[in-house]
Order: C-alpha cells, then structure tokens, then sequence
C-alpha cells in the first residue's frame, strides 16, 4: 500500500483537471464543464462537493 495519509476537502478550480483525467481512464467520459459547474457551485454555497486525497493523488469525489 501506498504510504500516505487521508484528507478530504472542498473542491476547488485546480482539481478539475485532476477528476477529468481520473474518470477518463476509468473509460467514462465526463466533459470539463461538467466540473466547472460543480466548482462554481460549490464556491457559491448551492452545491457541497468534496474530493479525497490519499498523500498527494486524488482518489475521490
């Protein structure tokens, strides 16, 4: 196992990105805007989105 720790936080504009390559290799298409939207929101209060990170990699939303 990858030596780490676990945080999770409030999605921000530099993780979109991140989950776009991540669902991507998974062979699911989800667009960039589809993660715009979810971080505009989330910054305005109308949406909560949390993304998880082990050590440096993000392993969830």
């Amino acid at each position: 196992m990858t030596e780490g720790f676990m945080r999770i936080r409030s999605l921000n504009i530099i993780d979109i990105l991140l989950l776009e390559a991540g669902f991507k290799a998974q062979g699911w298409h989800k667009p960039t805007s589809l993660f715009e939207a979810y971080a505009q929101e989330n910054a305005a209060g109308t949406r909560t989105v949390l993304v998880a990170f082990w050590g440096t990699l993000l392993r969830g939303m």
